[in-house]
């Protein structure tokens, strides 16, 4: 049996162990890409445990935990140094931090500790080990937005329901920049509500998924250079361009995936965005380039034939690699190779 092969003997054996500082789970929000993973471990006949209850985790006092592959859930509310400081210092057989926060590019993680963090950008790389994690599709979010309803059969309407939120900078750009552009070719559905949008999706064309904000580099303002928090940052962080578009990923990208619609998104490749498994522009999703977003719109209608390709290759794409079972694997490769580094 070769090293990973025990490793992983080692985790079906004696389980993974899930602490949420929080103490409380809520799967379709803050602990939702943590959960994608429970719920794929649970199929793949992993046990779970964690210092809250739940039907997919078998609680267990995190000072029972010594020998157990500890993994940490890191969020936007609970997020300090001295939680960091306090998971370095936790004895375990081997640690991970997970956050899906929408402020990762200013979250500082301890040394040694790997971090798996959504919203990556190769343009703003961690002097910490940092690997790209997704938002993903739960088993329940597949079960609400797949749907069999024929491309051709779709109402040419393009989706663009952004509910009002901080932070959203590209979004607010694109709605001046974008539609008018795409205007005269769909119609645009504004809506904002909940309700009917899993409807809404499965009949219509396309769904604008982007999303993200827009970030300079500050500590070039002699204001900011003198500033502790930036000054950590910079040690931490450098910029490898100015701008840098961070939090870019989001719900509406994989429920327009799943729902088998034309997806459309900034340019991954261009922007520098992340993912353990990337999608192709063209192939997977609608490419968008800031510099040329007339020109994104009119490459778009000259590939009109290729749509309904580009819409069934990119839900295929979601669904073999961002839902819980292939998720899980995943998750299970990075903790064998962090087993296999400690030894």
């Amino acid at each position: 049996m070769t090293p990973l092969a025990q490793h992983e003997a080692f985790l079906k054996r004696n389980g993974i162990y899930f602490y949420f500082p929080e103490k409380t789970i809520s799967e379709d929000i803050d602990q939702y890409t943590t959960m994608i993973i429970v719920s794929g471990l649970q199929e793949l006949g992993y046990r779970c445990y964690s210092n809250v209850a739940h039907r997919w985790l078998t609680l267990k006092p995190i000072g029972q935990a010594q020998e157990d592959f500890v993994f940490l859930d890191v969020t936007q509310a609970n997020y300090s140094t001295v939680l960091m400081d306090a998971f370095a210092g936790l004895q375990a057989r081997a640690k991970l931090i997970h956050s899906r926060s929408d402020t990762n590019s200013s979250l500082i993680t301890p040394n040694g500790i790997t971090s798996l963090m959504t919203h990556e950008n190769r343009f703003m790389p961690f002097k910490q080990k940092r690997l790209p994690w997704a938002f993903g599709l739960s088993n329940m979010w597949m079960q609400r937005h797949v749907n069999t309803t024929l491309f051709s059969a779709r109402r040419p309407v393009l989706l663009r329901n952004f509910r009002p939120s901080s932070a959203q900078s590209v979004r607010y750009s694109l709605d001046l920049a974008l539609l008018p552009h795409l205007e005269k070719y769909f119609e645009i559905d504004r809506t904002c509500e909940v309700s009917g949008y899993p409807e809404r999706l499965a009949s219509s064309l396309g769904c604008l998924a982007y999303g993200g904000d827009m970030f300079g580099d500050l500590i070039k303002n002699p204001y900011f250079k003198n500033n502790a928090v930036m000054q950590a940052l910079e040690q931490n962080r450098p910029m490898l361009r100015d701008p840098v578009i961070a939090r870019w990923d989001s719900w509406r990208f994989w429920e327009s995936l799943a729902a088998g619609c034309l997806t459309f998104h900034l340019d991954f490749e261009e922007y520098g965005f992340l993912l353990p498994e990337m999608p192709v522009r063209w192939k997977h999703y609608i490419p968008l380039n800031l510099a040329d977003l007339k020109g994104s719109v009119a490459e778009l209608m000259d590939r009109k034939i290729e749509w309904e390709a580009i819409a069934e290759a990119g839900k295929a794409w979601a669904l073999d690699h961002y839902t819980p079972i292939p998720t899980a694997r995943r998750f299970i490769k990075i903790c064998c190779e962090e087993l296999q580094a400690r030894n």
